[in-house]
């Protein structure tokens, strides 16, 4: 499974004259909810998650925004995850530089903890090239029967150049 990551990176690199507008992707925090404490869950995360990651993206489509997007990061549980995703975003002008936008991407991640499907709807608030992007999983459990939080919210930025 390791290997697939770096096909879903050179095709996001294969892509890049479809898709030519560039976003650096910082990873923030997470915040897990639902989780039951007992001796042998303590509910102990890490929701510092820093990391890195790129978009590319097409900003002439009428119908959304299409997008894929590859980064690592620093998981909840302090271990290294590599992701690859594609997704649709739509946005609209709230007043002058400031936009509001939300989507959805699906893709795969990989840590020690997690290999397999992702899908993360996401909100989003755009000040000129700058996104505070908040994702919201409401049952992780679905994706993977090992997570013990119920649910799962991120925070992280974008910015487009």
């Amino acid at each position: 499974m390791r290997s697939k990551i770096p096909y879903a990176l050179f095709f996001c690199l294969f892509s890049a004259s479809t898709f030519a507008d560039y976003s650096l992707l910082i990873d923030g925090v997470s915040k897990h909810f639902g989780c039951k404490k007992n001796r042998h869950n303590p509910c102990e995360y890490n929701e510092i998650n820093p990391g890195l990651g790129i978009e590319l993206s097409s900003k002439t489509s009428n119908w959304g925004i299409p997008f894929i997007r590859a980064g690592a990061y620093k998981d909840s549980y302090s271990d290294a995850a590599a992701y690859a995703a594609m997704g649709v975003r739509q946005d609209w002008e709230i007043s002058g530089p400031f936009r509001f936008g939300a989507g959805v991407m699906g893709g795969y991640l990989k840590s020690k903890r997690q290999d397999g499907a992702i899908a993360l709807p996401f909100i989003y608030l755009t000040y000129k090239d700058l996104a505070l992007e908040l994702g919201y999983i409401a049952d992780t459990q679905i994706l993977n029967q090992r997570n013990k939080a119920k649910s799962l919210a991120t925070l992280g930025f974008r910015w487009d150049f």
